[in-house]
């Protein structure tokens, strides 16, 4: 939770920084803003065998936060640069029995800790645009990529009738695959529905191995604000503190 405080504290602050360049009086129809910066919060959760069933509805819902830097390549497609915090957390219902034989096989009946990822990944929009102030209001976007996770977390395993705790950090490659609609509620601010799934090849995250035959998912939704804008706005910025 203090992670996620500091990352929420930290868009905001973003946030109002920007808003100097709202104020500007640039001329929508004749400046190109083909940068844009995201900010996004919301839950998240795993699939993993300790967290819950997904049918049920069983699973944790722990924090979520992203920031993103997306260049406009051409009419479809973007490429956006995502980095991410989400908290992890086990839910999984077991007898004292049950935890005694994960034991005994070498598994965690409960987990918990934060995972920290960074991805590059191109954007395709459903409906397609080369200029920003001539966008729909409403659109369709999907994503996927590649990118890296730093995971930091504790398992919690039943040996010989006592709990003990050990840790499991660790970095693994994984593959983002996003998919969300927006909405243009200003020339240049975008408002957005993300839902997402980091497609992992580990299925120790939760320190369970075996059981679902998948490997371990961190999945999420998130809803992101956007603003559009270029570098000469940042220059402008830059050189005129006090406009």
């Amino acid at each position: 939770m203090k992670n996620f405080t500091i990352i929420l504290f930290t868009l905001t602050v973003l946030f109002y920084s920007l808003r100097p360049a709202i104020a500007q009086n640039f001329n929508y129809e004749t400046m190109e803003r083909p940068w844009s910066i995201e900010a996004g919060v919301g839950p998240g959760w795993m699939y993993a065998d300790n967290a819950g069933s997904i049918r049920r509805i069983g699973f944790a819902l722990t924090p979520a936060a992203s920031l993103s830097l997306t260049k406009n390549i051409n009419a479809p497609f973007s490429l956006r640069t995502t980095l991410g915090f989400q908290g992890m957390e086990g839910n999984l219902d077991a007898s004292m029995d049950r935890k005694m034989q994960l034991g005994d096989e070498g598994n965690a009946y409960d987990f918990r800790g934060q995972l920290y990822y960074f991805d590059v990944a191109p954007v395709f929009r459903l409906f397609r645009f080369r200029e920003t102030v001539h966008r729909r209001r409403l659109n369709l976007y999907a994503s996927t990529g590649i990118g890296g996770m730093a995971i930091f977390s504790t398992n919690d395993m039943m040996v010989e009738s006592t709990s003990i705790r050990r840790e499991n950090n660790k970095f693994i490659p994984y593959i983002p695959l996003r998919a969300g609609i927006s909405y243009r509620f200003r020339p240049l601010w975008d408002l957005s529905l993300e839902g997402s799934l980091l497609f992992t090849f580990d299925d120790d995250i939760d320190g369970h191995r075996g059981s679902n035959h998948l490997d371990d998912y961190p999945m999420g939704i998130q809803i992101k604000i956007r603003k559009f804008f270029t570098f000469k706005m940042v220059n402008s910025l830059l050189n005129n503190p006090t406009y």
